[in-house]
């Protein structure tokens, strides 16, 4: 049986985006290994996938203060430079990659692009047992290209003057973050890091990429698959050579795990809706960090005092944080949990609250409910996510930190009335429909050994 392994970036999402094809390949007689920190081990076997620990962090990411944080070190900042000097992070990788290696035997390694300096450790490797890699994108693509607003931007692409500018503006904002960690980690920043790997470890020119691009390194003349339509993009990007759009690949089948609050409530909220005829939305801003706590508690409480006005049931999601909406008096409308099984909400909701994640957003769309997006996460793609959104009339999008109470109740009156956002979301699920799983196995077969 031929063997592949997922290399996923240290992030729940990631490990759901991937379920759908790590299901193509398991049907495909694929021995599917996830691999990745022990944290994510009971949701890989959960999904039903074999699990590989790997106890180490990629390189090159800026990750060695969060690690000497995490291992309570007394000394942070000096423990993370020595790190840096020495090159521990890349040390210890590469130790765990080769006993991966060497125990798993695979054909084919699915690197996540968000830790594309892995492609690095792995080269070696690679080149010499003639193991197949591509990368694999949860977003969408992260090269900056004139003329294509970057993801990390709210902008529509109709603007060419504004457009130009975000992306200079992107580039040197990109470059000011480089010179300060320069300054901080006393020139041994992550270019210098990856750059010296690059070197030792003889990777060639042909596999690095030179286009801009929103991360510190990304690999070229690799098949990349994105996990999403090529109809949900701008049309004004152009796919890079061996770029493959493979469609949103929802796991609609995913075996979600059921909180015994919202298990015990469902029922009870299915019968509010059909006995009294209401509107149903539900909110989830996934994971909230500690610094977007005062931008999103304020925004739920006003979005459930409108929710009880207007007479709507609304269902929130808040993982962790369920503590932002204490005080706000009972309701029979209002229903609050740590987690719900996101699919089974959806099919029953008339609207979607979300910060733009793509998984929620590929999900809104299986379930054919129209979006009302506030992105509050600057990096990466929930700006760029809800642009696209708006920009295909699937949904409309708002500033969390500043919307009043009248804006929010015009945009929800006009997502739950206007019946377009809905037949374009149902537009785009249908053109999603064409990517399937026999194409994405024939972009998997395009897939050739690293040269060296």
């Amino acid at each position: 049986m031929k063997r592949v392994i997922f290399l996923f970036y240290h992030g729940q999402g990631h490990v759901i985006a991937f379920s759908k094809v790590a299901k193509i390949l398991q049907a495909a007689n694929f021995e599917v290994y996830f691999s990745g920190s022990r944290y994510f081990q009971p949701l890989v076997a959960h999904l039903g996938f074999k699990f590989y620990l790997l106890k180490t962090i990629p390189f090159g990411v800026g990750l060695e203060t969060w690690v000497n944080v995490i291992n309570k070190k007394r000394h942070v900042y000096f423990s993370a430079l020595r790190d840096r000097i020495t090159d521990k992070v890349f040390s210890d990788r590469e130790v765990e990659i080769y006993w991966m290696l060497e125990e798993l035997k695979p054909e084919i390694i699915l690197l996540d692009t968000l830790q594309a300096t892995d492609f690095i450790v792995l080269y070696p490797y690679l080149a010499s047992r003639g193991i197949k890699v591509g990368m694999i994108n949860s977003m969408l693509p992260l090269q900056v290209l004139r003329g294509h607003p970057p993801l990390n931007s709210d902008l529509l692409p109709d603007d060419e003057r504004m457009v130009a500018k975000a992306v200079r503006k992107m580039l040197w904002n990109k470059l000011k973050k480089s010179w300060k960690s320069k300054l901080i980690h006393l020139g041994f920043d992550d270019s210098l890091i990856v750059k010296r790997r690059i070197k030792k470890n003889a990777v060639p020119n042909r596999y690095i990429s030179g286009i801009p691009n929103l991360l510190n390194f990304a690999v070229a003349d690799v098949c990349e698959f994105i996990l999403a339509p090529r109809e949900f993009d701008f049309p004004s990007y152009e796919p890079q050579p061996r770029q493959f759009y493979v469609g949103f690949m929802t796991d609609e089948a995913r075996n979600e795990v059921i909180e015994d609050g919202y298990g015990r409530t469902a029922e009870q909220i299915l019968a509010l809706k059909k006995d009294e005829d209401l509107k149903l939305i539900y909110c989830s801003f996934g994971t909230i960090a500690p610094k977007q706590v005062n931008i999103i508690s304020p925004f739920v409480q006003k979005l459930m005092s409108l929710a009880v006005y207007e007479n709507h049931i609304l269902v929130i999601s808040l993982k962790s944080s369920t503590e932002l909406v204490t005080g706000f008096p009972p309701s029979k409308n209002i229903h609050i949990f740590s987690s719900v099984p996101q699919l089974e909400v959806l099919k029953q909701a008339d609207l979607f609250i979300g910060h733009g994640g793509l998984n929620s957003i590929k999900e809104a769309v299986y379930a054919e409910v129209p979006m009302l997006l506030y992105p509050i996460h600057q990096e990466y793609d929930p700006k760029g996510n809800a642009a696209r959104a708006v920009y295909h009339g699937l949904g409309l999008r708002g500033n969390a930190a500043a919307e009043s109470i009248e804006q929010m109740r015009l945009s929800i009156k006009e997502l739950l009335s206007n019946p377009s956002y809905k037949r374009n979301i149902q537009k785009l699920k249908s053109k999603d429909a064409q990517y399937t799983a026999e194409k994405f196995l024939e972009g998997i077969n395009t897939i050739t050994p690293i040269l060296s």
